[in-house]
Order: C-alpha cells, then sequence, then structure tokens
C-alpha cells in the first residue's frame, strides 16, 4: 500500500546510519550529516577517524557536531507514531493527520474523512473500513467453515 511504503521512507529518513535505530540525541556534523551522538563519538573513538564524517569522510571542523533539536522532535514524534502502530491504533493520513477510517473500493486505498470529500474519490465505491473488515471476516469464516464441511465429507467417504 502507498501509504505504508511512505510511512517506512519517512521511518528511514529518522534512522541513524551508524545504528540503524530512530535517532537519540541526534547531532549534525558541519557537512550536514546527523547521527545519534553516541554513535558518532564510539565511531570516531573505534575507527581513531575524529577528524571525519562516517558517511561522507569530509573532514570536520568542529567534533561533535551541533545539537539538531528539531530532528531530535520529529524522530520523538515518529517514535509514538510507530509504537501506536505497533500496539494496533489506527494508521493517520500523511496529508491531513487524521485516522485512515474509509476506504475506496476504485483505488483500493485507505481515505481519512477529508480525502473522502476530495473531487479524486467523487463517484467511487468508498466504504466505511470497519464495514468492509467485518464483511470480509464474515465471509472468510463461510468460506473456511465450507471448506471444513468439504473435508469431513471426504473423510467420511
Amino acid at each position: 500500500m502507498a501509504t505504508e511504503s511512505l510511512l517506512e521512507e519517512f521511518f528511514e529518513v529518522l534512522r541513524c546510519s551508524l545504528c540503524l535505530r530512530s535517532f537519540t540525541d541526534p547531532v549534525m556534523l558541519d557537512c550536514g550529516h546527523n547521527f545519534c551522538r553516541a554513535c558518532v563519538l564510539h565511531h570516531w573513538e573505534e575507527s581513531g577517524l575524529a577528524s571525519s564524517c562516517p558517511e561522507c569522510q569530509k573532514v570536520l571542523l568542529q567534533r561533535g557536531g551541533q545539537p539538531n533539536r528539531p530532528l531530535a522532535k520529529v524522530a520523538q514524534l515518529a517514535k509514538k507514531l510507530w509504537e501506536q502502530r505497533r500496539a494496533g491504533k489506527r494508521e493517520v493520513c500523511q496529508r491531513h493527520w487524521k485516522p485512515l477510517e474509509h476506504i475506496c473500493q476504485d483505488d483500493q486505498a485507505l481515505l481519512c474523512v477529508v480525502c473522502k470529500r476530495m473531487k479524486a474519490h467523487k463517484g467511487h465505491v468508498v466504504e466505511p473500513l470497519e464495514r468492509v473488515a467485518r464483511a470480509l471476516k464474515e465471509k472468510t469464516g463461510a468460506q473456511l467453515k465450507a471448506m471444513e464441511e468439504g473435508r469431513k465429507e471426504r473423510h467420511q467417504e
């Protein structure tokens, strides 16, 4: 789903290239690359290259980098969003930040209440996600029941 890949890309951008986790206490080096403070300090200690960027190898004028508070805040918000998703809470629209509660059957896309009213979905079959999920669950249950009955009949023969 497009929303899923967009979220994955969002989380990827907020990941330190040294530890591969969400930024913690990020610092920006002179070259513009960002790393967790502890990760870059550990890298310099281990490699002995305390005056170059781990990513682009540019020689740095200042060791340690500058705290990147905006990136820290965004990374913190991304962590919360990730935790909500993992806890099974509803996803939100990346454009409007409203819950994705509808599905456009024509486009096979999840929509928020604002997207639902947009021209792009005018004339399309748009239904509440819960209704579609309930119908699919019932259909799947009926199919499983039919398969089980067919299996029982074959075993009785």
